[in-house]
């Protein structure tokens, strides 16, 4: 088999790879966003409801 032959094989079993590795990481960083909004929003103190007579 040549190099060039090789070379496109080999990137042609990365791409999934590198594809598959991507959505992780955008799936990591997209979860930490909303952690840290989460975080950042102030959290309600629930208190008991007022009845009204």
């Amino acid at each position: 088999m040549s190099t060039v032959a090789l070379l496109a094989l080999g990137f042609a079993a990365a791409v999934p790879a590198g594809i598959a590795l991507a959505l992780t990481f955008e799936l990591a960083a997209y979860k930490r966003a909303a952690d840290r909004e989460r975080a950042l929003r102030p959290v309600r103190i629930a208190r008991p409801l007022r009845r009204r007579r």
